[in-house]
């Protein structure tokens, strides 16, 4: 029997013609199917270093150890506005064995995340952002909209030490960063947090004296921040978990006045 003499005998049993489907040209759309990679909310293998149970049960992996060396150090557990968390990624080709800080948004679910080198011997750069992801805004979800200054930085692990302190992973800010901050909080001074000038390379000066003569206010390593290198390590010498913003207020000038000082 042929395919339609097939069909027919079988409609004549059954009484239904549904089961045969029906041929359609597919539409370009159809047809092709675009397949997109979703980069998951954390890398790899991660152990979340504020889980008791979690480093209990790591406790004898070496990335781990010093992951909780570094915290406790640093006092990134105790920073006054630190992020709820941070993680240690055990496994993951770019990403493995190196602290993870979480970018929390404003529902409190991981938006986005860095990593920092930790352990010696590690040759990536220091930092290294989410695979496909623009720079985010560290910190963004919590910024006082009453408080009228917003205080940029370099790194999360110094903008954890003050109020309305973000980080921007590096010296210039994206134009999407830009936005994100100024869509959210129009009215806000900006105060630019960079590491201590004195112990940065000529290319970075460079670009902090730029930042001035664009009539930016810029934070200066003065009086007692003289001898430390970013508002972290600061902290952790004076074992502090937070600055005072009025220090920074003090401390932070424009114009020729701030290149005076520096």
């Amino acid at each position: 029997m042929d395919f339609k003499a097939i069909r027919e005998d079988i409609i004549d049993y059954t009484g239904e013609d549904n089961i045969f489907y029906k041929e359609t040209a597919l539409t370009g759309s159809e047809a092709l199917t675009e397949k997109v990679f979703d980069v998951p909310p954390l890398p790899g293998e991660c152990a979340n270093l504020r889980d008791e149970i979690q480093m209990t049960y790591h406790k004898e992996n070496f990335a781990v150890k010093i992951a909780l060396s570094v915290c406790e150090e640093r006092r990134l557990f105790t920073a006054l506005y630190a992020p709820k968390t941070y993680f240690i990624c055990l496994k993951d080709y770019f990403h493995g064995r190196r602290l993870i800080i979480p970018y929390y948004d404003d529902y409190g679910k991981v938006g986005s995340y860095i990593s920092r080198k930790i352990m010696e011997g590690d040759s990536k750069a220091k930092y290294l952002i989410k695979v496909n992801s623009d720079k985010p805004v560290f910190n963004l979800h919590r910024v006082d909209p009453l408080y009228p200054y917003i205080f940029v930085f370099e790194g999360a692990l110094d903008a954890i030490f003050v109020k309305n302190g973000v980080a921007i992973t590096g010296v210039s800010m994206t134009d999407s960063q830009s936005l994100a901050i100024r869509s959210a909080f129009p009215f806000h001074t900006i105060i630019w947090c960079f590491d201590n000038h004195r112990m940065e390379k000529d290319e970075v000066v460079r670009k902090i004296k730029d930042k001035i003569k664009e009539g930016e206010r810029v934070f200066l390593y003065n009086n007692e921040f003289a001898k430390t290198k970013d508002i972290g390590e600061y902290c952790a010498t004076n074992g502090l978990d937070y600055v005072d913003t009025e220090r920074i207020l003090e401390n932070s000038h424009v114009g020729n006045l701030c290149l005076m000082r520096m």
